[in-house]
């Protein structure tokens, strides 16, 4: 491919995907050489063309220019983001976009999608229509799988509004669709009677196709390849192939095999009378799209949208809630999700039990160092972490020294424990303390003798919190023994003195004692019953 507007990329050899009109776009995955982003790169090499009638060419050549185009005119999240304008030369036309990885029909053959997926993803294919239909007063006029993209992040982009028509009145448009030239023209097995027999496009004709579409992805969910698509043109994409379909239509409708709300949301938005289809607000109303699940899993989606007072709510109750999700859902959707509202300094401290809580389940398997980690680290960056999610994060602390390699754990979690230990908080401080046997296990003594102790010894002698001395004297019981004879005898012992001459409180005596006792085991000294230390 030698078209200019290459030479700002990196692409790959082969492409990954095909999509858009007739799919005759082919979609590699690329990177800008100058900022290092990922994008898609929709490629037409114009020699494919040829195994079309002469007549036609310049037509279709023309509908994919336009599909390209009109990307341009809407900005919304929803809507394909067109990075690169479309350029044409004479071998190509090329135009790059934020990044994808299926259309809608290959993401169902090749993702083992859930029920409850399917459902989401329509749902987000009716809301961005609706945005069309009532903000941008456009209808789509050719919907269907091929130009229905899902990015890399599992949400809806749309495309293909090649054939959009803008302003209708309420008695429709007219299309001005050249149905002699069968490869020019929309998919018509996803098209409205009215716009093939009548050249005339309402609203409610993107309702039809909606239909057709849910009819004919949960017809490849259930794997019922007995059944016949919705609207069969045996790939005869002609006006004669498309009425000896539409005339199967009803009975196909009437013996409808799915979920009674499967059934009834499809039979409504086929039906053949104009007027009897719901429009999108009504549509999106049908409980088929009100499925407390759905609900609950469109909300987490849209956390970083929602309102905080509802988030800390929904949060809350998460632990309760998550028992009626399958594990696949939890892990391709709940996770991003609530890793993504991380990144929201108001979201951290609601998000982190809802995903440690997912990751401590026992139902649930995650990668926990490729899908959570990595995100946990990037908080570990800010300038000033929230203290109850720092709080939080060292409770943890026995759980990660789980999931995570030493190396990682002292690279990552070593200066968190640093900057609680030093941050003055008696509450912070307690917490590592509580956890302080995890985090031996994790770190060399080294690390121990030189950032850990000095720090501990630091706390244990200006701490007003008598129940974190003990916490600290206590846990000296222990980790001594990282420490060589010279540190033991030139400051721990001597530290020990000051604290016993400042406290002699009957706990820090025993904990005194006990710790005495301990390092006698390694170290030669004497314990007198008042707890007075002789170094031999």
């Amino acid at each position: 491919m030698g078209n200019p507007l290459l030479k700002n990329y990196n692409i790959e050899k082969d492409h990954f995907l095909t999509g858009g009109f007739n799919n005759l776009w082919k979609i590699y995955k690329g990177s800008r050489k100058d900022r290092k982003q990922d994008v898609c790169i929709f490629v037409l090499e114009k020699k494919v063309l040829d195994k079309f009638p002469k007549e036609e060419r310049e037509e279709i050549l023309n509908s994919l220019k336009k599909e390209a185009a009109a990307l341009v005119k809407f900005k919304h999240p929803s809507i394909l983001s067109i990075y690169e304008q479309v350029l044409e030369d004479k071998q190509s036309l090329i135009f790059v976009t934020e990044p994808i990885q299926y259309t809608l029909s290959s993401w169902i053959e090749t993702s083992g999608a859930s029920k409850l997926e399917i459902k989401l993803m329509i749902t987000e294919v009716c809301h961005v229509l609706n945005f069309l239909h009532d903000d941008a007063h456009v209808i789509h006029g050719s919907l269907n799988p091929e130009n229905i993209f899902i990015d890399t992040q599992g949400h809806i982009k749309l495309s293909g509004l090649g054939f959009s028509l803008s302003d209708p009145p309420i008695s429709g448009i007219e299309c001005q669709l050249n149905f002699s030239l069968q490869n020019s023209i929309p998919n018509l097995s996803y098209i409205a009677p009215e716009i093939v027999n009548e050249q005339i496009a309402n609203y409610q004709s993107d309702i039809f196709s909606m239909g057709v579409i849910i009819y004919n992805i949960l017809k490849k969910y259930k794997n019922e390849e007995k059944e016949k698509e919705l609207l069969n043109l045996n790939s005869n994409n002609s006006v004669s192939s498309y009425n000896r379909a539409y005339e199967a239509l009803s009975k196909i409708v009437n013996k409808l095999s799915f979920e009674c709300d499967d059934n009834d949301v499809i039979k409504r938005a086929v039906n053949k009378t104009v007027q009897n289809r719901p429009k999108i607000k009504e549509y999106l109303e049908h409980a088929w799209f009100n499925d407390p699940k759905l609900k609950a899993l469109r909300f987490v989606e849209n956390l970083e949208t929602n309102e905080a007072n509802k988030n800390n709510e929904f949060l809350n109750k998460f632990p309760q809630i998550l028992g009626f999700f399958e594990p696949k859902i939890i892990e391709r959707r709940f996770i991003p999700a609530l890793m993504n509202a991380l990144k929201v300094e108001t979201l951290i401290v609601s998000s982190l039990p809802a995903i440690f809580c997912i990751c401590e389940s026992q139902n649930i398997k995650i990668d926990f160092e490729h899908t959570v980690w990595p995100g946990l680290k990037q908080l570990f960056q800010m300038k000033q972490l929230p203290a109850a999610a720092l709080f939080y994060i060292l409770s943890k602390l026995n759980f990660l020294s789980e999931k995570i390699s030493n190396s990682e754990f002292a690279a990552n979690m070593l200066n968190i424990i640093c900057k609680a230990l030093d941050c003055n908080v008696p509450k912070i401080q307690s917490i590592v303390m509580e956890n302080i046997s995890f985090v031996i296990k994790k770190i060399d003594s080294l690390a121990f003798k030189n950032q850990i102790y000095p720090r501990l010894v630091n706390v244990l002698l200006n701490t007003n919190s008598h129940s974190l001395k003990l916490l600290i004297l206590k846990s000296f019981t222990t980790i001594y023994s990282l420490l060589d004879h010279t540190i033991i005898n030139e400051s721990l012992l001597v530290n020990l003195e000051k604290v016993r001459k400042s406290d002699n409180s009957g706990e820090v005596c025993i904990c005194l004692a006990n710790i005495y006792e301990e390092i006698a085991k390694i170290v030669s000294i004497e314990v007198s019953i008042n707890t007075h230390v002789h170094i031999i």
